[in-house]
């Protein structure tokens, strides 16, 4: 092994990611986060220290033991096993471990919500400002449904807003930290401002708009997100509850109500217009009142 400047594994996956905190854009940071936790936790358990530890064969091990001893997609398993790739590069490590294979993938590109899934979503969260188990965060979870729908944005870039940035005469936020690293305006509508002006007379943080007041912190996925999207996905029944999800619908509504795909690429910031057409989705009621509509050919032509 030659390069690696005699740090073990853990020092090299914590060195890489101070510098990707240097670098990157809050939604690359934070997955990496993840990547660094559940990494070191599995080298730990496979008393895996230094890097001439790893090959070809170890990472198969590893591999083996994330599908025995977590959750984690084949999607995911990738996702780490790159990223472990990618440290061993920077750092320019000599192993095998880089011809590991990744696995098939098992897991389904996130899709947009029917009507009727949001119509759950949006009735239960509602009510849930009534509920004997609400508490001050409560209604932070209601503006980050309402926004994530009436905004568009990725979940990193919503925990991520400061007050100071949001305009309330004009309904605009400007986002410091975006995916592809602009500074850029965001538009808001009546759907979400007035959940936007609680929050904010609230003052739970003079800074940021997504402020945990029971643990006083800033709101992260990990902690925070991740577990109310769990205790949402229970109550409503609805399976894949995820953040980007409402991104998909988004865009998919914007289209449907406008039919204008430029807009829609604007608007959720795409460079190329391909990434958007994936986003545009036709719902199924949609699907439905169409063939209904075409559906009359059949008659037309037999009788």
């Amino acid at each position: 092994m030659k390069g690696h400047n005699n740090m073990n594994l853990f020092e090299m996956l914590n060195k890489y990611h101070t510098r990707s905190t240097a670098i990157k854009s809050r939604g690359t940071i934070h997955s990496e986060e993840g990547h660094v936790t559940s990494l070191e936790r599995c080298l730990r358990a496979l008393n895996l220290t230094e890097p001439s530890d790893l090959s070809e064969d170890v990472g198969y091990r590893m591999i083996t033991w994330y599908k025995e001893k977590t959750n984690n997609s084949n999607n995911s398993i990738n996702k780490r096993m790159a990223h472990l790739k990618r440290v061993l590069r920077y750092f320019k490590v000599e192993t095998t471990f880089y011809n590991l294979s990744f696995l098939k993938k098992d897991t389904l590109p996130y899709r947009r919500f029917q009507d009727n899934e949001l119509k759950r979503i949006f009735k239960f969260i509602d009510l849930s400002m009534e509920s004997p188990a609400a508490t001050s965060n409560t209604i932070l979870y209601k503006l980050m449904i309402y926004m994530l729908l009436d905004t568009g944005l990725r979940i990193s870039e919503l925990l991520d807003i400061k007050i100071p940035n949001i305009d309330l005469n004009n309904q605009i936020i400007f986002l410091e930290h975006t995916k592809n690293g602009k500074k850029e305006p965001i538009p808001f509508s009546d759907f979400s401002d007035d959940l936007i002006r609680q929050v904010i007379d609230l003052q739970y943080d003079d800074v940021y708009l997504f402020w945990n007041h029971l643990k006083d912190r800033q709101m992260n996925y990990q902690n925070d997100v991740r577990n109310f999207m769990r205790r949402l996905k229970q109550k409503t029944g609805l399976d894949r509850l995820h953040p980007h999800r409402f991104r998909k619908s988004y865009g998919t509504m914007i289209y449907q109500e406008s039919k204008d795909i430029r807009l829609v690429q604007k608007l959720l910031r795409h460079a190329e217009l391909s990434t958007t057409e994936i986003y545009i989705s036709e719902g199924i009621e949609e699907i439905h009142s169409r063939y209904h509509k075409f559906s009359k050919v059949f008659s037309k032509r037999i009788h």
